[in-house]
Formats: structure tokens, sequence, C-alpha cells
């Protein structure tokens, strides 16, 4: 959340060590990080307007996110 957002993504509900990535439209990785607790907040704002995947782990869980 908040999902659209202006730049600032929140994740909850996910594991300590989980891996998250976020791709853009052409399937880039634009984010790589491990989840230091079960909230994750980082920034898109530097990313052009868009949608992106959030893929959780290893792919089990996926999330759509759209940069207003």
């Amino acid at each position: 959340y908040p999902n659209p957002t202006t730049g600032a993504v929140n994740l909850s509900g996910v594991e300590s060590g989980n891996r998250i990535r976020v791709f853009n439209a052409m399937g880039a990785t634009i984010r790589d990080m491990v989840a230091g607790s079960t909230k994750v907040t980082f920034s898109i704002a530097d990313q052009p307007a868009g949608m992106y995947m959030i893929l959780v782990n290893d792919g089990d869980a996926r999330f759509k996110v759209i940069r207003k």
C-alpha cells in the first residue's frame, strides 16, 4: 500500500529474510532486497510513472503496484 503510489511502497506480512524484487514493465529489476522485518518500506519515486511487479521470496507471491 498505497496502490497507486506517488513513490513510497509499504509491504506488510512478509517474513524476515524473504527476498523482494521489483521489476518494471520491461522486466528489468529495479530493486532487489532482503526483508529485515515483517514490514518493508521502499521508494520507487525515482522511477517513471507506470506499472511495477513485486515478487516476494522465490516468486510465490506476486503484486502489481502502479506509480502515478
